[in-house]
């Protein structure tokens, strides 16, 4: 069964194949290079640029708007008679608290009662083990008289938003540099070469292709991530995708969303 969706990849791959075929070897090898080398460079530098914006104005600006609003939709009861509001608990909440804490991070796996209140902000089932291991430090840490749901919460949020805005920044300053490089050089060439062979041709074909299925790839990706959130969007995706629909529908979209391609790892990568 083919959907729309399906049709949009399948046109994608041949129009990007068909773009390569025209332009030769050089000029769409040299793009995939560029971006290769891009996504690199971003990898390496990005937890750098994402603790400078963390500790910055950008990662206040996201904390500050965050925090209140992720507090506020907090609303559990920790243990009989105790219920924890937003971020602000007596010490008999706190006490109360650690002492739950630690009796469900020894006895119960799946963290039942703290992923209530992950439910309860919204959170993607994704951030649940990245959230659980800071109240774990939360609970090594806790002295009898500061502690916070909210806080680690707020603290996953922030630090995946500018993690992922210092990956954005440092490939696109990569791929401007080196596309401004790259239209030097295609300049030159062509004044000294003139147009491609066939051989360049059907190298650009398969190098086209490639950014074809790197698009798609790409695309597919940030279904998985749209469709992690509990929200309109994300029920419509699954809907447009027929993933409601078991295995009675398939369709090449819905199988190259459903199958991990290596999405979990990247998403895994971004959120640490």
């Amino acid at each position: 069964m083919f959907d729309y969706i399906t049709v949009i990849f399948i046109v994608v791959l041949a129009l990007t194949a068909l773009i390569g075929f025209w332009r030769g070897a050089f000029k769409t090898l040299s793009w995939i290079i560029l971006v290769a080398a891009s996504i690199i460079l971003a990898i390496f530098l990005s937890k750098w640029l994402a603790q400078v914006y963390r500790d910055g104005p950008i990662g206040g600006a996201i904390y500050n708007g965050f925090y209140p609003f992720i507090a506020g939709k907090i609303n559990i009861e920790v243990a009989p008679g105790y219920t924890i509001t937003g971020d602000t608990m007596t010490t008999a909440d706190k006490i109360a608290l650690y002492n739950t804490m630690g009796q469900t991070a020894t006895g119960d796996a799946t963290w039942t009662l703290f992923h209530a209140a992950y439910e309860n902000v919204k959170l993607p089932p994704v951030f649940y083990n990245l959230v659980d291991r800071l109240l774990n430090e939360s609970i090594a840490a806790y002295n009898g008289a500061e502690f916070a749901l909210a806080a680690p919460i707020a603290n996953v949020i922030t630090n995946a938003v500018c993690f992922a805005a210092a990956f954005g920044t440092i490939f696109g300053a990569a791929m401007f540099v080196g596309g401004i490089v790259l239209s030097v050089l295609r300049f030159i060439l062509k004044l000294a070469k003139g147009h491609p062979g066939l051989f360049s041709r059907l190298l650009g074909l398969i190098g086209g292709f490639a950014i074809g299925c790197a698009l798609v790839w790409a695309t597919c990706l940030t279904f998985n991530l749209i469709m992690l959130m509990d929200n309109d969007a994300a029920t419509y995706l699954r809907g447009i995708l027929h993933m409601t629909e078991g295995d009675t529908t398939w369709t090449f979209a819905k199988w190259l969303t459903s199958t991990d391609f290596g999405y979990s790892g990247v998403i895994s990568f971004f959120i640490g």
